[in-house]
């Protein structure tokens, strides 16, 4: 009887470790995934914001100019 006892509690041990186990693995997983996206969304917005400054840099740069670059005004108003 008592062998039978430590048989069960042996079995019992190893099925609770094996679940702890799973369970720690799952929950690091969606951790990796969360960062993850979180990693990806901060990107995204980074690029954005690049994108916005470059953008704001270029409108104040040259802001009457209609396209043209800094040597064509300077040119078109050599000519004038």
């Amino acid at each position: 009887m008592n062998k039978n006892l430590m048989y069960l509690s042996v079995f019992i041990i190893v099925v609770l470790s094996a679940v702890g186990l799973f369970l720690f693995q799952n929950m690091n997983q969606k951790r990796k995934l969360r960062q993850e996206e979180m990693h990806e969304r901060k990107r995204q917005q980074f690029e954005e914001l690049l994108k916005l400054i470059s953008n704001k840099n270029a409108d104040v740069s040259d802001p009457d100019n209609s396209g043209q670059t800094a040597t064509e005004t300077d040119k078109n108003s050599e000519s004038l």
